[in-house]
């Protein structure tokens, strides 16, 4: 997933000059909502030996309200990822699931004349990680951590975006009932979005 960053950062940086159809400028804020579908990659500290919880599946639901002369702006969102894995030594599926709410900061870079539209964003995000398997008294946490995410729209027309967005958690450690793992991920997704 790390393979990803430099890739994103070169696109980021150059496509604001590739020609394209632009959309006018409103007076007020565009405001946009989007579906993000990906795969979430969680640090070996939930790889035991034994159960294998670092590869999730993701989906996420997001607001974003920005100024079109400044792309200053903010976001609002929920994330979800889950991950399950057969346990030889219990004789049980072991599920992590986890939950997000979280706000921040949006920048996007929008010429007016491409097509393609890079994005950035970062703040703050409530984590909720939920380990549980049949039988056991489940393990939950939550912590406040920091994330940061970078992405690319192209835009359809006025309203439908697609794209593609690479997102980071900075957590502390989950720590409950004496379990402790790392509350850090990196995730790559495929963006659906609509812009009014």
């Amino acid at each position: 997933m790390n393979k990803a960053i430099p890739f994103l950062l070169v696109l980021v940086c150059s496509c604001a000059a590739i020609p394209g159809v632009g959309v006018p400028e409103g007076s007020g804020r565009q405001q946009s909502v989007a579906v993000y579908i990906g795969n979430a990659d969680f640090p070996s500290d939930w790889d035991d030996g034994d159960v294998d919880l670092t590869d999730h599946d993701s989906i996420g639901f997001e607001f974003v309200s920005v100024a079109p002369d400044s792309g200053l702006g903010f976001e609002l969102g929920y994330q979800k990822t889950d991950a399950e894995d057969f346990s030889p030594f219990l004789g049980l599926p072991v599920a992590l699931d986890t939950t997000e709410l979280y706000g921040g900061v949006r920048v996007s870079l929008d010429s007016g004349t491409s097509p393609i539209v890079p994005v950035l964003g970062g703040g703050l995000t409530l984590f909720k990680a939920d380990l549980s398997a049949p039988g056991f008294i489940p393990v939950k946490d939550t912590v406040v951590s920091p994330y940061a995410h970078v992405g690319l729209d192209y835009r359809l027309n006025s309203g439908l975006r697609v794209g593609l967005d690479y997102r980071m958690v900075f957590g502390e450690e989950f720590s409950s009932d004496g379990f402790e793992a790392d509350a850090n991920y990196n995730r790559l997704a495929i963006k659906f979005g609509f812009s009014f």
